[in-house]
C-alpha cells in the first residue's frame, strides 16, 4: 500500500486542486474512526455530507445494500 506523501504526490500530479487538502490520504474508515495510509488512526469530527454524517464510515446496512445494489 502507498504512503501518506506517495498518495499527495499522486494527488498533486492527477487531481485538480479544487480544493484545500491534508497532507494525509485516508484509506479506511469505521464508524467515527478512519485510517491514513501510514496507518494512524484519528476521530472523524467532520464526516461531511449525505449518510456518512448520521451512521459514520462503512455502516453494514448501507455497505449490505450497496453490494445488493451493485449487484444487480
Amino acid at each position: 500500500m502507498a504512503t501518506n506523501a506517495e498518495l499527495a504526490a499522486l494527488t498533486d500530479k492527477y487531481l485538480m486542486p479544487n480544493y484545500g487538502r491534508l497532507p494525509i490520504a485516508m484509506v479506511r474508515g469505521q464508524g467515527a474512526r478512519i485510517w491514513d495510509a501510514d496507518g494512524k488512526e484519528y476521530v472523524d469530527f467532520f464526516p461531511g455530507f449525505g449518510a456518512g454524517g448520521v451512521t459514520g464510515h462503512c455502516h453494514p446496512v448501507i455497505v449490505s445494500a450497496l453490494t445488493e445494489q451493485g449487484k444487480t
